[in-house]
């Protein structure tokens, strides 16, 4: 009988060494509204400002189908995200200024738009093996003021 391991951290399957994208480069965002509705959200907690905080560690394989680390309320900041796995990172870029709630960095997964026409999408299933870690950070110090959005599942 097969295992869904079989197929999904198999030799198609190893896990990135690298995600490139349209904001792997840095200074851009996008509108991340509705996820709130599916994904699993985590508030940062308290942030200090330019250092990167953890969210989110797992240990152990599966494959994160989304990640986007985004912000609650309408005040200025850059908004950083880094992907570590298996021990390597393999994002890891920061926002140009955002203003306004729900803006910030789409990583993984499929984006809903208000129209069709607004829906993104982009690499849809990462798998990792030993180690899956999340990490966002603030240009400001503040707390419960960025969130990140996740949808993983082990194997």
């Amino acid at each position: 009988m097969s295992k869904l391991s079989q197929f999904v951290l198999g030799a198609a399957g190893r896990s990135p060494t690298s995600i490139v994208n349209g904001f792997s480069a840095g200074g851009v965002s996008m509108a991340t509204q509705y996820l709130d509705a599916f994904a699993k959200i985590i508030l940062s907690g308290a942030l200090v400002a330019g250092t990167y905080k953890e969210l989110l560690s797992v240990t152990g394989a599966g494959v994160l189908s989304l990640c986007a680390g985004f912000t609650a309320d309408t005040t200025t900041r850059t908004v950083g995200l880094k992907l570590v796995i298996d021990g390597e990172t393999v994002f890891d870029a920061v926002t140009g200024n955002i203003s306004i709630a729900s803006v910030g960095i789409p990583v993984v997964g499929w984006f809903p738009g208000a129209t069709v026409s607004a829906t993104r999408g982009m690499e849809l299933f990462v798998p990792f093996h030993s180690s899956l870690a999340i990490s966002l950070k603030s240009s400001l110090n503040e707390t419960d003021k960025l969130k990140l959005a996740v949808l993983y599942r082990l194997v």
